[in-house]
């Protein structure tokens, strides 16, 4: 066996072996329940619930006195509260943005469709657009049944639909 291919093999397992190690070297991400990540979450953004938890945290050990720790308390609970007041104001505000939108989406698939050929706004009993008089809806010979653009036979009666009765969208 010729030395270059002796020591091209060395080279391969050499570069190999990383990527084939990595799996069993590395651990796997332990993965927190939603709740879990929800309060850390909650804990690390207002800067007074940190201090709340480090200020009951020295009480307990004793190295902050009575005295000192009531008014301290009181003080941070209302810092909290207030910001705790103020990230619910701006989810709500998040929340009725949503609910608005899809509220103008429900109205507008209540109100009608679109027309296919200039996109004008056609109400939903319509079959013809208003604008420019192309077939909104296109309805089965034999059952008035809705169907679509390229259908060979009716979704509702399997009727054998003839290509020229069916628009072009």
């Amino acid at each position: 066996m010729p030395i270059g291919s002796i020591l091209l093999g060395i080279a391969l397992a050499v570069l190999v072996t990383p990527f084939v190690a990595a799996p069993f070297v590395k651990r796997p991400r332990r993965k927190e329940p939603a709740q879990e990540q929800r309060r850390s979450a909650l804990q690390a953004r207002p800067d007074a619930l940190l201090a709340l938890r480090d200020l009951d945290f020295d009480f307990r050990t004793g190295k902050i006195a009575e005295e000192d720790y009531s008014p301290l308390r009181g003080r941070l609970v209302a810092e909290a509260a207030a910001a705790l007041q103020a990230e619910a104001a701006s989810q709500s505000g998040l929340d009725a943005e949503i609910e608005a939108a899809v509220r103008a989406a429900r109205e507008k698939k209540r109100d009608g469709s679109a027309c296919p050929k200039c996109g004008a706004t056609a109400h939903a009993g319509n079959k013809f657009c208003p604008n420019c008089g192309a077939t909104l809806a296109a309805s089965c010979p034999k059952c008035h049944g809705a169907i679509k653009t390229g259908d060979k036979f009716c979704a509702h009666c399997g009727a054998l639909l003839k290509l020229e009765s069916v628009p072009a969208s």
